[in-house]
């Protein structure tokens, strides 16, 4: 496998971003009225099909406002132990439960990483 090498003055300035997303096998990522009901529930045995490794890898989340909503629709407690950045041009505040474990930002996904 090649290696593509990044010029330090670009590497300094953007950190690393990596995408994690769950995809159905006929690649949708949500059902046409949003619904991800196809998504495995938690398991019984501690199955988490490699999301803790995962976010044990990374330092923060950056999620749009779609999935922000959806995830606060699961009625379960707040999932994350990482800080999350909601990316959003409508929302202003975060529930205030979740103040100190998330935020808005009204940016593009480029902006948000600069």
């Amino acid at each position: 496998r090649s290696v593509r090498r990044i010029p330090l003055r670009f590497a300094m300035r953007f950190p690393a971003a990596i995408v994690c997303c769950a995809v159905s096998l006929d690649g949708f990522i949500a059902r046409l009225d949003g619904g991800v009901d196809w998504l495995p529930p938690p398991s019984a045995d501690g199955e988490d099909y490699g999301m803790g490794e995962f976010f044990s890898s990374i330092d923060a989340i950056l999620m749009g406002r779609n999935t922000f909503e959806q995830v606060l629709s699961f009625g379960v407690p707040w999932p994350y132990e990482k800080p999350v950045t909601v990316l959003s041009s409508t929302l202003t505040t975060v529930p205030e439960d979740l103040e100190g474990k998330a935020s808005i930002m009204s940016a593009s996904p480029r902006d948000a990483l600069a």
